[in-house]
């Protein structure tokens, strides 16, 4: 009981900012009007930098990105924010949710299962 409420969500943030360009990028991201506040280092790719961060549900995430040369990218001052559920867009960041890998397997067997009993029911 109760349990749900505690349990943390998974997202990825993906950045196409002008920060893109340095060599390192970091998140630099907190919860709830900035308190536990944390930096992580996003993994680069091709078209954005991309990190994963565990939320806590209902919180709201506080994040702003910045270089190894100390330039940030703080939404001009304003700060990103994103409340799951609450749909918001910016140009530079998306954020998807990422699926637990329990679920998925849960239910691609289901589908399985389903496949199995069409079959027999065939001939």
């Amino acid at each position: 009981m109760g349990t749900k409420n505690n349990q943390e969500r998974v997202y990825e943030l993906r950045y196409t900012g002008y920060l893109t360009e340095s060599q390192n990028v970091f998140l630099h991201y907190g919860y709830n009007e900035w308190t536990d506040v944390s930096e992580c280092k996003m993994k680069k790719l091709k078209t954005c930098c991309k990190a994963e961060v565990k939320l806590p549900a209902q919180a709201e995430l506080n994040f702003c990105f910045r270089d190894e040369d100390g330039k940030w990218d703080n939404n001009y001052g304003n700060n990103y924010f994103f409340i799951p559920g609450v749909k918001k867009e910016y140009t530079f960041v998306e954020i998807v949710s990422k699926e637990p890998k329990e679920v998925k397997k849960a239910s691609t067997k289901t589908q399985a299962v389903k496949r199995t009993t069409k079959s027999t029911s065939k001939k």
